[in-house]
């Protein structure tokens, strides 16, 4: 099991019809558990819980809360001595992360910008 921190810190933007755009400074930070439990000598169950998403804007109340965890299965195809293992998976997201959470100016309440904990949907 591994309990980390990832942060991201930027003001750039890649927008996908290519180019960088300058933003204000984005920040977040995502506090979270990456755990793998071995079922048998073969398969093994994973967990990726993002258990709590803080993203900020200068000048707007952040957006935080929990994120969508990710449960999966890995069988290991090729196993032995050698450090090489060939393994198919699947897992599955559950959003249980907030996709309509927005940060408000803290001196105009009409100024919003979306900060999802979550993208409301499941994955496969």
């Amino acid at each position: 099991m591994k309990v980390g921190l990832t942060t991201v810190n930027t003001d750039r933007y890649h927008p996908l019809t290519g180019g960088t755009i300058e933003t204000a400074r984005f920040q977040q930070q995502v506090y979270g558990i990456y755990g793998e439990y071995g079922l048998t000598d073969r398969l093994e169950a994973t967990l990726n819980f993002p258990f709590f998403r803080r993203a900020t804007f200068p000048n707007l109340t952040p957006g935080q809360g929990v994120g969508d965890p990710e449960i999966g299965l890995r069988y290991g195809v090729l196993t032995g001595k050698w450090p090489l293992a060939v393994a198919v998976a699947v897992a599955v997201e559950a959003p249980l992360g907030n996709p309509n959470v927005f940060g408000r100016s803290k001196t105009d309440p009409s100024i919003v910008l979306r900060l999802p904990t979550g993208d409301g949907e499941w994955n496969i």
